[in-house]
């Protein structure tokens, strides 16, 4: 029983992650009643070792939840408090959010409902310029000059729930293995989690959310890949059995064409409760628009992040396709109001009875026109 061996000095290193994953294959091997008492002292230790009454400072990473939120009030009046009740529980957590709201009623309830949070740096609140319409990388970039340089930036919606599991997982994840990216996945599409990641804030701001996509589907994943594809050293942390690249056909793909794949590592990254707002997992398929936004994404990203000449050609051809058949289309309008530098200087010649919207980004900054 050489992994019940390795399991204890793990545990005994502190070593928390790595011995539940030892103490599991043990289980697998002899019965799931065979160290069950070894993995709750596990599972306890691991969600009482970084709150506020037992937490030293040196073993305790500085968590940021950067929330997005832009009319979505009914939202954080739904989430929020609860979030912030859970936070509170722990050391060196914040939720920051970035309001871009036209009015001021989000802050204004923020404000009168949340001051003691405010008061005690547990939560912070920003009001930005609003975004002439929601798009996800735009508004995901908006944190860098509101989160520090040393710590762990987590996306959050403004209609998911934290869970206190979830808060010391991902704290353990970065004490046990250091920089990694995180991604929460459940597996099940249109539940939010595929959105939901944690990195180091050094490699947030350092690779940023793709501005040039469409305004959604596929940001999260392109900055995933962006990251796991130009920093080699750094591993991705997903669920046992719910692996993006394996479950991804675009990923598949991509990691075929250039014959590339990421270091993984599987780990258990607690529970939480679905978002207020779920989709239904066919939400992409029956909506025209959303299948155009996901296959430009994709392959816009692709096409950058390709190494070889040959996996660049096939990129730059797929992407080709997907375009023409936006100008076919019944959805055309609709995608023409939103376009993107992917697609600016061709619908300039296809656009002359829409009113179109380019984006052109310079320094984290957006000129409309």
């Amino acid at each position: 029983m050489g992994g019940f061996g390795r399991s204890d000095d793990a545990f005994k290193n502190a070593e928390y992650l790595y011995a539940e994953l030892l103490y599991k294959e043990c289980s697998q091997l002899l019965g799931p009643n065979f160290f069950f008492a070894n993995r709750k002292i596990v599972e306890n230790k691991i969600l009482s070792r970084f709150t506020r009454e037992i937490c030293g400072s040196a073993i305790d990473p500085q968590i940021y939840y950067c929330i997005p939120v832009m009319n979505r009030l009914g939202d954080l009046k739904a989430t929020l408090i609860q979030n912030l009740t859970i936070v509170s529980n722990f050391s060196k957590v914040q939720l920051v959010i970035n309001l871009f709201d036209k009015t001021s009623e989000s802050f204004d309830w923020i404000s009168e409902n949340c001051v003691d949070w405010i008061d005690a740096g547990v939560l912070t609140v920003n009001r930005l310029e609003p975004l002439p319409f929601w798009h996800f990388s735009w508004a995901k970039n908006s944190f860098k000059s509101f989160i520090g340089d040393d710590g762990i930036y987590s996306s959050l919606d403004g209609d998911n729930y934290l869970s206190a599991e979830e808060i010391a997982r991902t704290k353990q994840i970065y004490v046990e293995f250091g920089p990694t990216v995180v991604h929460y996945f459940s597996g099940v599409w249109g539940d939010g989690s595929s959105g939901r990641i944690s990195v180091t804030t050094e490699l947030y701001k350092k690779h940023a959310y793709e501005n040039a996509l469409f305004p959604r589907q596929f940001d999260e994943i392109s900055f995933i890949l962006k990251i796991l594809n130009e920093e080699n050293y750094i591993t991705f942390i997903c669920r046992s059995n719910v692996d993006i690249f394996s479950k991804s056909f675009y990923l598949r793909e991509f990691q075929e064409k250039n014959e590339w794949s990421p270091r993984k590592k599987y780990i258990e990254l607690g529970k939480t409760r679905q978002p207020e707002n779920p989709k239904d997992k066919n939400y992409v398929q029956s909506d025209d628009v959303l299948k155009f936004f996901t296959s430009i994404n994709a392959f816009y990203t692709f096409l950058n992040l390709s190494k070889n000449k040959k996996a660049k050609v096939f990129y730059e051809k797929k992407l080709n396709e997907e375009k023409q058949k936006i100008y076919q289309s019944a959805c055309y309008d609709e995608i023409a109001a939103k376009a993107t530098v992917i697609l600016s200087s061709q619908m300039e010649l296809n656009c002359s009875a829409v009113t179109t919207l380019y984006s052109v980004i310079k320094n984290d900054e957006f000129f409309f026109g």
